[in-house]
């Protein structure tokens, strides 16, 4: 997502960035604190990801929740790593 927020004008990357930033309450934010040794196991057993991805099969697993993610930005390696640890994905359309 930061790839193309760095094409836009400022006034709509302010726009995203401020959707994110007031989530609503059914979002649940979890801690790096919590997420970093998951992480760092997930690493351990093999996850080759970025971290934002490595992130987000974390949260993943400690909620019990799916990923989801843009369409338009396929990302295969976390995908393939979702389907290993049994998580479901969502492409969403925007």
């Amino acid at each position: 997502m930061s790839r193309q927020l760095g094409n836009v004008s400022p006034e709509i990357a302010a726009s995203v960035i401020a959707a994110v930033i007031e989530l609503p309450a059914s979002i649940e934010l979890v801690s790096l604190r919590t997420l970093g040794w998951p992480m760092g196991e997930l690493i351990r057993d093999g996850a080759r990801l970025n971290l934002l991805s490595l992130e987000a099969l974390a949260a993943a697993r400690f909620l019990d929740a799916e990923i989801c993610c843009a369409q338009a930005n396929e990302n295969e390696p976390l995908m393939e790593a979702a389907r290993k640890h049994a998580l479901s994905v969502r492409n969403i359309q925007i």
